[in-house]
């Protein structure tokens, strides 16, 4: 089991991940902290429920569009988990271009990219030697993060490219930086790396691009954070960034003759080969299947991001409900074979290198704490209305925004840090949330499941806590650590702040 320790430094690395909504409050002022959960949003505005009528919990598929904000009912489960759903129905619609969906196509087309394929990579966004990307509206004919990029083909507007074999992103392969909880390689029963993906929407693109922060120079890397934050404030920068999604991808090769691959959305991917040495990281055609999309919201009234994570409901099994015998994307379907707290040797990214990049034997990853109830009923109504197509296949596995509305000046910090006065108290796990339901994606964040209870003196971050470390530049770790030199500098800092068990 991994701690936080309460961290004097406020500089960790790339994009931590995971999740959006479950309970929520009113639009009460900063002060007032002891809000009910469950209280109203307050009367809906233009900003609120734009899509659908209140009263109408699951959108039909004809209803195509992301949410501005949350829409309030007055049950904040149902709120933000429906939310959740309509913005990942939206984003794996068939595009149009860049962040538009194609409504004269339905959902299940099977040709062409999803809307949130065409969301900006990251290594499109933050290039060598800090070069202006290109404008939203262009696609880029090679991939530089590809060593063979100018042997292959000319990427078209449709060409996926997957580099990263962590969540921290592909700006460039930085390996055996940092502790084993977060630097670790998975691979499937069938022994597939998974690759993973971060994407910028328009806004959030655009807000990068045209102030420059993809440039060393733009923002103070200092490990110490001043308060209060330079960003997070009123007529900031960060206001710049509302409307804006950022999202994490996760992805297996998979044989086209595998017998589960009508299971799940796949495609064509070029997926780049580890290597130590960086001029012979090749990138490969493959064919490729979704296994986890991690989304991350700005709003008006959530400030601090709200965040959703997304899973193939046959990635793991629950660790107390137990296999039902068959064999799962990363669990051999033994229940004697349990999940250990963590990550094999031969998986740790420094061992990883040290021998080769030889891909590590499969281990069984479970999922310790269950979906809650709640938010299964909400998966149930939605695979109902997605039945027919792949996304009947996936489901919303966590959920988490912030408590205190409205409230730009308040950090994303655990209620029970010493700073919880100026905190908009995520929810969940700080408030209403029971201690034993699940706030983690299993391909994302595998390894920090467990010990994610406010109330636990060892504590493992959530997506909000641990992107608090990083809320001087808007709670975007990319931001933050875009190069290979301060990817290594966060990790340092990282180290520090996660510790591994004694042994």
């Amino acid at each position: 089991m991994y701690a936080i320790r309460k961290p004097r430094l406020f500089a960790v690395l790339i994009v931590c991940v995971a999740v959006v909504s479950a309970t929520l409050l009113s639009w009460l002022p900063q002060q007032q902290a002891t809000a009910q959960p469950n209280a109203s949003l307050g009367p809906s505005d233009e900003d609120r429920c734009p899509l659908w009528k209140p009263d109408q919990s699951v959108p039909g598929l004809e209803v195509v569009g992301i949410p501005k904000d949350v829409c309030s009912t007055g049950d904040a489960w149902k709120d933000f988990g429906h939310m959740a759903w309509q913005t990942f129905k939206t984003l794996v619609w068939p595009a149009a271009g860049r962040g538009q969906p194609d409504k004269d196509l339905p959902i299940g087309h099977s040709t062409g990219s999803r809307v949130f394929e065409t969301y900006k990579a990251d290594w499109e966004t933050f290039l060598k030697n800090a070069a202006r990307p290109d404008d939203w509206g262009e696609y880029p004919k090679k991939a530089p993060i590809c060593a063979n990029a100018d042997t292959m083909p000319p990427l078209g507007k449709d060409s996926l490219v997957l580099a990263s074999l962590h969540k921290f992103g592909n700006i460039d392969q930085v390996f055996g930086l940092g502790s084993p909880p977060l630097f670790h390689v998975l691979v499937s029963q069938k022994g597939s790396l998974v690759r993973y993906l971060t994407g910028f929407s328009e806004e959030s693109f655009n807000t990068i691009q045209n102030n420059k922060l993809y440039a060393p120079n733009t923002v103070d890397r200092s490990d110490e954070m001043p308060e209060p934050p330079r960003w997070f404030k009123p007529g900031s920068l960060a206001e710049k960034f509302v409307g804006s999604i950022n999202i994490k991808s996760a992805w297996i090769e998979i044989d086209p003759k595998d017998p589960e691959i009508g299971t799940f959305y796949t495609r064509e991917a070029w997926v780049q080969d580890p290597h130590q040495e960086v001029e012979k990281r090749t990138c490969r055609p493959a064919k490729v299947a979704l296994v986890a999309l991690h989304i991350a919201h700005k709003t008006k009234s959530s400030p601090q991001w709200i965040w959703a994570s997304f899973e193939h409901k046959r990635n793991v099994p629950d660790a107390k409900e137990g296999t039902d015998g068959e064999r799962y994307t990363f669990h051999d379907g033994k229940g004697t074979n349990r999940m250990e707290d963590t990550p094999p040797l031969e998986a740790q990214l420094s061992y990883f290198e040290e021998n080769g990049f030889r891909i590590p034997r499969p281990f069984n990853v479970e999922r310790r704490k269950a979906v809650p109830q709640r938010v299964r009923d909400i998966n149930l109504s939605w695979q109902e209305k997605l039945r027919g197509t792949w996304w009947e296949n996936y489901e919303l596995v966590a959920i988490q925004w912030p408590q205190l509305r409205n409230s730009p000046g308040l950090t994303g910090a655990d209620e029970d840090t010493p700073d919880k006065k100026e905190t908009a108290r995520p929810q969940p796990p700080c408030v209403g949330f029971h201690p034993d339901s699940s706030i983690a994606n299993s391909v994302i964040e595998t390894f920090l499941q467990i010990d994610t209870d406010c109330k636990s003196k060892k504590r493992n971050p959530t997506c909000m806590s641990c992107h608090n470390l990083v809320r001087n530049y808007d709670f975007v770790w990319s931001i933050y650590a875009k190069d290979e030199p301060t990817a290594k500098a966060a990790s340092s800092v990282l180290r520090q702040n996660i510790s591994a068990p004694q042994q």
